[in-house]
Protein backbone atom coordinates (compact mmCIF):
# COMPACT_ATOMS: atom_id res chain seq x y z
CA UNK A 1 0.00 0.00 0.00
CA UNK A 2 3.03 2.07 0.87
CA UNK A 3 4.48 1.72 -2.26
CA UNK A 4 1.11 2.57 -4.36
CA UNK A 5 0.99 6.00 -2.24
CA UNK A 6 4.58 6.95 -3.38
CA UNK A 7 3.31 6.02 -7.27
CA UNK A 8 0.37 8.00 -6.53
CA UNK A 9 2.48 11.03 -5.46
CA UNK A 10 4.65 11.08 -7.99
CA UNK A 11 1.90 10.94 -10.94
CA UNK A 12 -0.39 13.82 -8.78
CA UNK A 13 3.24 15.97 -8.38
CA UNK A 14 4.18 15.20 -12.26
CA UNK A 15 0.92 16.36 -13.27
CA UNK A 16 0.15 19.32 -10.97
CA UNK A 17 3.49 21.16 -11.13
CA UNK A 18 4.13 19.57 -13.56
CA UNK A 19 7.81 17.60 -13.67
CA UNK A 20 8.56 16.30 -17.25
CA UNK A 21 9.55 12.65 -17.15
CA UNK A 22 12.18 13.35 -19.29
CA UNK A 23 12.93 16.40 -17.47
CA UNK A 24 13.01 15.86 -14.67
CA UNK A 25 13.54 12.52 -11.71
CA UNK A 26 11.56 11.14 -9.04
CA UNK A 27 13.02 9.31 -6.09
CA UNK A 28 12.07 7.85 -2.91
CA UNK A 29 15.35 6.75 -1.25
CA UNK A 30 16.99 8.57 1.79
CA UNK A 31 19.35 11.39 0.47
CA UNK A 32 22.55 11.25 1.43
CA UNK A 33 25.90 13.56 0.97
CA UNK A 34 26.50 11.65 -2.70
CA UNK A 35 23.26 12.32 -4.29
CA UNK A 36 24.02 15.28 -6.12
CA UNK A 37 26.82 13.58 -7.94
CA UNK A 38 24.61 10.78 -8.76
CA UNK A 39 22.04 12.77 -10.42
CA UNK A 40 22.43 13.34 -14.07
CA UNK A 41 19.50 15.80 -14.31
CA UNK A 42 17.56 17.74 -11.89
CA UNK A 43 15.67 15.71 -9.05
CA UNK A 44 13.12 15.64 -6.79
CA UNK A 45 13.89 13.84 -3.68
CA UNK A 46 10.52 12.30 -1.32
CA UNK A 47 11.75 10.66 1.52
CA UNK A 48 9.41 8.58 3.56
CA UNK A 49 10.73 9.24 6.93
CA UNK A 50 8.33 8.45 9.71
CA UNK A 51 4.84 6.52 9.65
CA UNK A 52 2.54 6.63 13.17
CA UNK A 53 -0.13 6.71 14.20
CA UNK A 54 -2.35 10.14 13.79
CA UNK A 55 -3.14 11.31 16.91
CA UNK A 56 -5.18 14.51 15.71
CA UNK A 57 -7.23 12.74 13.43
CA UNK A 58 -10.76 10.33 14.12
CA UNK A 59 -9.57 7.30 15.98
CA UNK A 60 -10.80 3.95 14.10
CA UNK A 61 -14.12 2.42 14.90
CA UNK A 62 -16.91 0.12 13.77
CA UNK A 63 -19.90 0.10 11.11
CA UNK A 64 -22.65 -1.67 10.64
CA UNK A 65 -23.65 -2.19 6.97
CA UNK A 66 -26.62 -3.06 5.56
CA UNK A 67 -26.76 -4.26 1.80
CA UNK A 68 -30.04 -5.37 0.84
CA UNK A 69 -30.71 -8.24 3.51
CA UNK A 70 -27.27 -8.85 4.56
CA UNK A 71 -25.81 -7.22 7.48
CA UNK A 72 -21.79 -6.79 7.80
CA UNK A 73 -19.89 -5.44 10.16
CA UNK A 74 -16.93 -3.36 9.21
CA UNK A 75 -13.92 -2.51 11.60
CA UNK A 76 -11.93 1.02 9.93
CA UNK A 77 -8.27 0.73 10.55
CA UNK A 78 -6.35 3.60 12.28
CA UNK A 79 -5.74 6.84 10.47
CA UNK A 80 -1.95 7.03 9.89
CA UNK A 81 0.29 9.97 9.35
CA UNK A 82 3.05 9.40 6.65
CA UNK A 83 5.79 12.24 6.67
CA UNK A 84 7.86 12.85 3.55
CA UNK A 85 10.59 14.95 2.92
CA UNK A 86 10.88 16.97 -0.31
CA UNK A 87 13.83 18.03 -1.68
CA UNK A 88 15.07 19.66 -5.05
CA UNK A 89 18.00 18.59 -5.87
CA UNK A 90 19.64 20.65 -8.68
CA UNK A 91 23.22 22.20 -9.34
CA UNK A 92 22.27 25.60 -9.46
CA UNK A 93 20.52 27.10 -6.43
CA UNK A 94 18.45 29.08 -7.85
CA UNK A 95 16.89 26.31 -10.48
CA UNK A 96 16.70 24.61 -7.11
CA UNK A 97 14.40 26.94 -5.15
CA UNK A 98 12.64 28.00 -8.17
CA UNK A 99 11.38 24.11 -8.47
CA UNK A 100 10.73 23.63 -4.61
CA UNK A 101 8.39 26.75 -4.89
CA UNK A 102 6.79 25.14 -7.58
CA UNK A 103 6.38 22.00 -5.97
CA UNK A 104 5.10 23.79 -2.60
CA UNK A 105 2.84 25.95 -4.40
CA UNK A 106 0.87 22.98 -5.87
CA UNK A 107 1.22 21.38 -2.08
CA UNK A 108 -0.68 24.19 -0.58
CA UNK A 109 -3.17 24.44 -3.06
CA UNK A 110 -4.47 20.95 -2.67
CA UNK A 111 -6.21 19.70 0.88
CA UNK A 112 -6.08 16.03 -0.45
CA UNK A 113 -4.64 13.45 -3.03
CA UNK A 114 -6.96 13.81 -6.08
CA UNK A 115 -8.86 10.62 -7.04
CA UNK A 116 -7.76 10.88 -10.34
CA UNK A 117 -3.75 10.05 -9.30
CA UNK A 118 -4.34 7.07 -6.86
CA UNK A 119 -2.94 3.92 -7.72
CA UNK A 120 -6.12 0.71 -7.52
CA UNK A 121 -5.17 -0.09 -4.19
CA UNK A 122 -5.95 3.42 -2.54
CA UNK A 123 -9.01 3.72 -4.00
CA UNK A 124 -11.01 0.89 -2.06
CA UNK A 125 -9.55 2.78 1.36
CA UNK A 126 -12.40 4.96 1.94
CA UNK A 127 -12.59 9.30 2.58
CA UNK A 128 -10.07 11.41 1.33
CA UNK A 129 -6.24 10.96 1.59
CA UNK A 130 -5.08 14.35 2.85
CA UNK A 131 -2.25 16.44 2.17
CA UNK A 132 -1.14 18.77 4.96
CA UNK A 133 1.99 20.89 5.51
CA UNK A 134 1.83 20.93 8.98
CA UNK A 135 1.18 17.86 10.26
CA UNK A 136 2.22 16.46 13.88
CA UNK A 137 4.54 17.95 16.44
CA UNK A 138 7.75 15.68 15.98
CA UNK A 139 11.26 15.93 15.44
CA UNK A 140 12.06 19.23 13.49
CA UNK A 141 13.67 18.89 9.59
CA UNK A 142 16.88 20.18 11.50
CA UNK A 143 17.42 16.98 13.35
CA UNK A 144 16.44 14.84 10.30
CA UNK A 145 19.42 16.20 8.15
CA UNK A 146 21.56 15.40 11.64
CA UNK A 147 20.58 11.98 11.65
CA UNK A 148 21.12 11.88 7.92
CA UNK A 149 25.15 13.03 8.20
CA UNK A 150 23.63 15.23 5.39
CA UNK A 151 24.38 19.42 5.49
CA UNK A 152 21.10 20.88 5.98
CA UNK A 153 19.02 22.36 2.80
CA UNK A 154 15.82 23.84 2.17
CA UNK A 155 12.98 20.92 2.21
CA UNK A 156 9.31 20.62 2.51
CA UNK A 157 7.84 18.71 5.25
CA UNK A 158 4.70 16.84 4.09
CA UNK A 159 2.41 14.89 6.22
CA UNK A 160 0.00 12.16 4.18
CA UNK A 161 -3.05 11.38 6.41
CA UNK A 162 -4.95 8.06 5.40
CA UNK A 163 -6.28 4.58 6.53
CA UNK A 164 -3.78 1.59 7.50
CA UNK A 165 -5.72 -0.27 5.13
CA UNK A 166 -9.23 -0.35 3.90
CA UNK A 167 -12.03 -1.37 6.35
CA UNK A 168 -11.82 -5.10 7.58
CA UNK A 169 -15.42 -6.57 7.19
CA UNK A 170 -17.26 -9.58 8.96
CA UNK A 171 -20.78 -11.19 8.70
CA UNK A 172 -23.06 -10.14 11.53
CA UNK A 173 -26.27 -11.06 13.39
CA UNK A 174 -29.60 -9.22 12.89
CA UNK A 175 -29.61 -6.64 16.05
CA UNK A 176 -31.51 -8.07 18.86
CA UNK A 177 -35.24 -7.51 18.73
CA UNK A 178 -35.70 -7.74 22.55
CA UNK A 179 -33.23 -6.87 25.45
CA UNK A 180 -34.09 -7.75 28.75
CA UNK A 181 -31.69 -7.15 31.94
CA UNK A 182 -32.21 -8.89 35.68
CA UNK A 183 -30.67 -8.04 38.80
CA UNK A 184 -31.13 -9.71 42.14
CA UNK A 185 -29.49 -9.64 45.65
CA UNK A 186 -26.95 -11.40 46.98
CA UNK A 187 -27.84 -11.46 50.52
CA UNK A 188 -31.66 -12.28 49.70
CA UNK A 189 -31.97 -14.13 45.97
CA UNK A 190 -35.54 -14.05 46.10
CA UNK A 191 -34.93 -10.39 45.37
CA UNK A 192 -34.78 -10.18 41.90
CA UNK A 193 -36.36 -7.43 39.03
CA UNK A 194 -36.02 -7.44 35.47
CA UNK A 195 -36.65 -4.99 32.68
CA UNK A 196 -36.87 -5.14 29.42
CA UNK A 197 -36.42 -3.68 25.73
CA UNK A 198 -38.54 -3.72 22.72
CA UNK A 199 -36.01 -2.89 20.06
CA UNK A 200 -36.42 -2.43 16.12
CA UNK A 201 -36.06 -0.45 13.09
CA UNK A 202 -38.47 1.90 11.20
CA UNK A 203 -38.58 3.94 7.92
CA UNK A 204 -35.79 6.82 8.81
CA UNK A 205 -38.01 9.12 7.73
CA UNK A 206 -39.81 9.33 10.75
CA UNK A 207 -36.35 9.86 12.56
CA UNK A 208 -37.58 12.63 15.83
CA UNK A 209 -41.15 10.83 16.71
CA UNK A 210 -42.12 8.70 19.50
CA UNK A 211 -42.55 5.04 19.63
CA UNK A 212 -45.54 4.78 22.43
CA UNK A 213 -45.22 1.66 24.17
CA UNK A 214 -47.27 0.40 27.27
CA UNK A 215 -44.28 1.03 29.78
CA UNK A 216 -42.59 4.00 28.07
CA UNK A 217 -41.53 5.83 24.85
CA UNK A 218 -38.51 6.57 23.04
CA UNK A 219 -37.35 8.81 20.16
CA UNK A 220 -36.79 7.32 16.83
CA UNK A 221 -33.15 7.92 15.72
CA UNK A 222 -31.85 9.12 12.38
CA UNK A 223 -31.09 6.15 11.07
CA UNK A 224 -34.34 4.68 11.99
CA UNK A 225 -33.72 2.11 15.57
CA UNK A 226 -35.40 2.69 18.73
CA UNK A 227 -35.16 0.86 22.02
CA UNK A 228 -38.45 1.17 24.21
CA UNK A 229 -39.11 -0.23 27.73
CA UNK A 230 -41.36 -3.14 27.35
CA UNK A 231 -42.11 -6.88 26.75
CA UNK A 232 -43.10 -9.78 24.02
CA UNK A 233 -46.93 -8.38 24.46
CA UNK A 234 -47.24 -5.15 23.98
CA UNK A 235 -48.26 -2.78 21.17
CA UNK A 236 -46.11 -0.18 19.98
CA UNK A 237 -46.87 2.70 18.23
CA UNK A 238 -45.14 5.39 16.24
CA UNK A 239 -47.17 8.78 17.92
CA UNK A 240 -46.55 12.71 16.25
CA UNK A 241 -48.37 15.94 17.42
CA UNK A 242 -51.08 15.22 14.93
CA UNK A 243 -51.62 11.73 15.99
CA UNK A 244 -51.20 11.63 19.74
CA UNK A 245 -52.26 7.80 19.68
CA UNK A 246 -50.51 6.58 16.86
CA UNK A 247 -49.95 4.33 14.47
CA UNK A 248 -49.06 0.66 13.93
CA UNK A 249 -45.08 0.22 14.26
CA UNK A 250 -44.24 -0.74 10.51
CA UNK A 251 -40.62 -2.69 10.16
CA UNK A 252 -38.07 -1.53 7.89
CA UNK A 253 -37.00 -3.08 5.04
CA UNK A 254 -34.32 -0.98 3.49
CA UNK A 255 -34.12 -1.35 -0.49
CA UNK A 256 -31.41 -3.77 -1.67
CA UNK A 257 -29.69 -1.43 -3.58
CA UNK A 258 -28.64 0.76 -0.69
CA UNK A 259 -26.04 0.39 1.13
CA UNK A 260 -26.32 1.63 5.38
CA UNK A 261 -23.54 3.02 6.89
CA UNK A 262 -24.89 3.41 10.58
CA UNK A 263 -22.50 3.25 13.20
CA UNK A 264 -24.00 2.50 16.40
CA UNK A 265 -24.16 5.09 19.31
CA UNK A 266 -24.40 8.38 16.88
CA UNK A 267 -28.09 8.54 16.87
Amino acid sequence: MIDALDRSLESFLRRVVPLETSQVDVVFGAPDKDWSAQRARPAVGMFLHSIAPAPSRAAAGVRTIRTGTEIERARDLPIMALRYLITVWVADASDEHRLLGQVLRSLALHNSLPERDREPELRDLGGNITLSLIGEAERTVFEMWTALGVSPRAAIDLTVYMPAGAPSVSETAEPPKRLELGTSDQNEPGRRSSRGWLAGRIDPANAGRRIVGRRGSATVEESGYFAVEGDSIDELRLASDDNPDGDPVVPYTPNPEDSDGHRPGDG
